[in-house]
């Protein structure tokens, strides 16, 4: 258990008193960070090609995952993520890891440097 996150387990105790302190983790709001890494720029035509979400206060609490895209990576996006198209090749594809990767992050606060542009890849269909 991290610094952060045993502290914020006291501030609950101080705050509610033994009962919220034992709902630990659960009395939290979950904060996901997340990173996708896309295949291109272009939701439309381009998939995510790395999920990954962890909570900023339960490390435990984490989804990563690799994904094959629809059509192999250009060299230039090779060159960009620093993921190749032979990396990705036995992994499944993105269709099957994005609903997965959306019944994890549902219901949380999603946190991001570049979270306007990578929900823009995020298919709730």
């Amino acid at each position: 258990m991290n610094a952060e996150f045993r502290e914020s387990i006291y501030d609950l105790y101080e705050i509610g008193g033994l009962e919220l302190a034992r709902q630990g983790a659960r009395g939290v709001k979950r904060e996901l960070l997340i990173d996708l890494e896309m295949s291109g720029l272009d939701p439309e035509q381009h998939d995510i090609i790395r999920y990954h979400a962890v909570n900023r206060w339960d490390e435990d609490d984490e989804f990563l995952e690799y994904s094959r895209p629809r059509e192999p990576l250009c060299q230039l996006a090779e060159q960009i993520t620093g993921i190749t198209n032979a990396a990705l090749v036995q992994c499944r594809p993105s269709s099957v890891v994005m609903p997965e990767f959306l019944a994890f992050i549902d219901g949380a606060e999603l946190l991001g440097d570049r979270l306007a542009f990578e929900s823009g890849f995020l298919r709730y269909d």
